[in-house]
């Protein structure tokens, strides 16, 4: 099966991250493979398409995109918070051309509703003149399982569980030097850190980006398993030249969430996806 993108959650959709993945995944006998690539297959069977391409070609009548970012001198030099917010629709067809109001979305305690004001849409975003309460009450959700609902008129629309992972953050920044561990980086040697969640059977995706031979943006991914821990390979930096990345660098991203997709008693095709990723600009060696 092809993939287009890969959910934290998620990381796609969880997150959504618009690459082909493939499945191969280094040895990793501490947790197992990881099991984001089976998970993503059995959810395309539960609401019948036949690939993530058609997923996000559109036909999904309904999405709810939770997304939060983090850097890593966040989480190491401050009290950091983190900022989960949402892009969600609903459509009367796949198209989202006309906008529908299709009830109330409960994420454990929290309500989250149809914006008349704003096409309809379900968002929450760090404008938002309640956000604070808000992100306080999404805080909530990572590392423990929640209950996902949408109610229409007292009709229940899908009622699910869902694990979401621990909110990632990259460890090893040194705010004194303001450097990370691991930069520059050395193929074999380097270590990528970032706090496990062992309880997150999908895995973590390790994006990396940047400048090929030819001075071409390009972008890898890896799935690896949750255990806080990756070293970064020869072959993991082989497109990325020292030379055409003396700038910037390389981007290497972190990123685990979890999704579902389901169909509704009103007949249309959900998703519902919450990634949290983090990342850091590394030099080479």
């Amino acid at each position: 099966m092809q993939y287009k993108s890969i959910l934290p959650l998620i990381c796609a959709a969880l997150i959504l991250l618009f690459a082909n993945c493939e499945r191969d995944t280094p040895e990793l006998p501490e947790s197992g493979e990881p099991q984001l690539l089976n998970y993503i297959d059995s959810m395309l069977t539960e609401v019948g398409v036949a690939s993530y391409t058609d997923v996000l070609t559109g036909k999904l009548e309904g999405n709810f995109e939770f997304f939060s970012y983090s850097a890593p001198y966040e989480t190491n030099c401050t009290s950091f918070i983190p900022a989960t917010q949402l892009n969600g629709s609903v459509g009367t067809d796949s198209t989202h051309i006309i906008p529908v109001d299709a009830g109330i979305l409960y994420v454990n305690d929290l309500m989250i509703t149809a914006n008349a004001a704003n096409n309809l849409k379900y968002t929450i975003n760090a404008a938002d003149a309640n956000y604070a309460t808000v992100q306080k009450e999404l805080n909530k959700v990572y590392g423990k399982t929640n209950s996902i609902k949408l109610i229409k008129n007292d009709t229940v629309i899908f009622d699910k569980t869902l694990y979401i992972p621990k909110h990632i953050y990259l460890k090893g920044y040194d705010c004194s030097r303001l450097s990370m561990q691991g930069d520059p980086v050395i193929a074999g040697s380097s270590i990528i850190q970032w706090n496990a969640d062992y309880n997150n059977k999908n895995g973590v995706v390790i994006q990396i980006s940047g400048k090929d031979t030819y001075n071409v943006d390009r972008i890898t991914y890896k799935v690896v398993s949750d255990i806080g821990k990756y070293v970064i390979s020869q072959e993991d930096i082989s497109l990325f030249p020292k030379e055409q990345n003396a700038v910037l660098g390389v981007k290497i991203a972190v990123s685990r969430g979890n999704l579902f997709f389901t169909k509704g008693t009103d007949g249309r095709k959900y998703n519902f996806t919450l990634n949290t990723s983090c990342d850091y600009y590394y030099n080479l060696k």
